[in-house]
């Protein structure tokens, strides 16, 4: 209600700044990391009478999200991640290995096999793995589930995957799969099935299970759908109600296999602001994909699939270089070219 003209604050009228944010004690906080993490323009904070009052100046690029909405993610930024989060355990905990896949082999009863020597997934960072149809990336993802029986060692946490029951996998890593069901269920019972890890189906749900729904559905923009049937929800809008469900399971790891299937380009705009802000509070998201200039563009990590191998690994920027590598493996390589009026920086190339 405070926002307006280039300056703003949480209470209309209030103008008394004090010093930049990043001069007090949140001097780990960077200008340029914010609008790298908001993903919507450049965001400068100002402190306004203790932490938690806060005046903003933004400059939107063209063609960015309208500002009300940008500002909306934004403050729901400040209010989950600024302020209620320790800097220096998410430097620590940022880019350390929560699942680790070495000598790994699995296989189909069909009799199609694949093998992975060595490939890690990192908490607070998200990882795109890419690969034509059939090169392995969801028998990858479920066999990191415990859906399917291997060889060798899938470490999670530390502890060897096949180690853990069933629940206490649930705990540390969720699973959204390509195809999901609209079952006769409103979309609120459904994001509830996320705490059933925690203490199974039959318990009432507690005041802090209800507010991790409660987040989850907000986070989503789930909360005015919550009453609705899922029979009744849009392809983007079923896709969002179990997002919502995978968030209130509240686990470290999040595997996600071709989250955008059905979703309009707004839609997916809207899904990866939701993706980046979980990686921003350290959890992993892993997520497969068949749109490359839209994967290297919004991911930390990309991992390079073919016929059931780990054939590359790096960031997007250390893998734009291997451009006959790209074709070879997925068709068509890319090139980085910053010009504000694109949607992503990166497209393809032959």
């Amino acid at each position: 209600n405070g926002l307006s003209g280039r300056y703003g604050s949480c209470q209309p009228g209030s103008n008394r700044r004090t010093d930049w944010i990043c001069r007090t004690n949140r001097s780990k906080l960077r200008p340029q990391l914010m609008e790298r993490k908001c993903k919507t323009g450049r965001f400068f904070l100002r402190c306004l009478r203790g932490p938690l009052i806060i005046a903003v100046r933004y400059t939107f690029p063209h063609g960015s999200l309208p500002v009300r909405t940008a500002m909306r993610s934004f403050f729901e930024y400040c209010r989950c991640t600024l302020f209620d989060f320790d800097f220096d355990k998410k430097e620590k905990e940022a880019g350390s290995r929560l699942i680790t896949i070495r000598n790994m082999e699995t296989s189909y009863p069909q009799g199609k096999s694949f093998r992975i020597d060595e490939v890690c997934f990192e908490k607070g960072r998200i990882t795109s793995i890419l690969g034509r149809n059939g090169c392995g990336k969801t028998t990858l993802l479920r066999t990191m589930t415990g859906f399917l029986p291997y060889r060798g060692s899938i470490e999670i946490d530390g502890k060897e995957c096949r180690d853990y029951t069933g629940l206490e996998r649930a705990q540390k890593v969720a699973y959204l799969p390509q195809i999901m069901k609209a079952v006769k269920m409103d979309v609120e019972s459904l994001v509830e099935h996320g705490r059933f890890p925690w203490h199974g189906s039959f318990r009432r749900m507690s005041v802090s299970d209800k507010n991790v729904i409660e987040n989850a559905l907000e986070m989503t923009h789930m909360t005015s759908l919550k009453a609705r049937d899922l029979t009744e929800l849009s392809g983007g809008e079923l896709r969002r109600a179990y997002l919502a469900m995978v968030i209130a399971q509240n686990t470290e790891m999040i595997l996600l296999d071709e989250p955008t299937t059905y979703m309009d380009i707004e839609s997916q705009k809207l899904f990866f602001e939701i993706v980046r802000t979980l990686a921003d509070r350290g959890r992993g998201i892993v997520m497969t994909c068949h749109d490359i200039a839209q994967s290297f563009s919004l991911s930390d990590i990309i991992v390079l699939m073919d016929q059931g191998v780990v054939r590359k690994t790096g960031t997007p920027d250390s893998l734009e270089k291997y451009r006959d590598d790209l074709v070879q493996l997925l068709g068509a390589a890319v090139k980085r070219i910053d010009d504000e009026k694109l949607m992503y920086p990166y497209v393809l190339i032959r």
